[in-house]
């Protein structure tokens, strides 16, 4: 969200939107760190916040299994 105007990275007067906020705030609350790949494209933001949905209920629905059997 801090790229300079004119940069490699960034398109012409590219602004961040609702999507890319979304994206780091739930990247910030599942991972508890920035990927380690920039996703700049916003399809793709959405794509890993999908995967990271199925993801972390596999995880809690794996956990709630192994706490039912104790």
């Amino acid at each position: 969200m801090t790229v300079d105007e004119g940069d490699a990275w960034a398109e012409p007067n590219w602004k961040p939107g609702v999507v890319d906020y979304l994206f780091l705030a739930f990247n910030t609350s599942v991972a508890f760190s920035p990927t380690d790949t920039p996703v700049l494209s916003r399809w793709a933001k959405m794509v890993m916040i999908v995967q990271a949905s199925v993801s972390l209920s596999i995880v809690a629905i794996l956990a709630a299994r192994a706490i039912s059997l104790l």
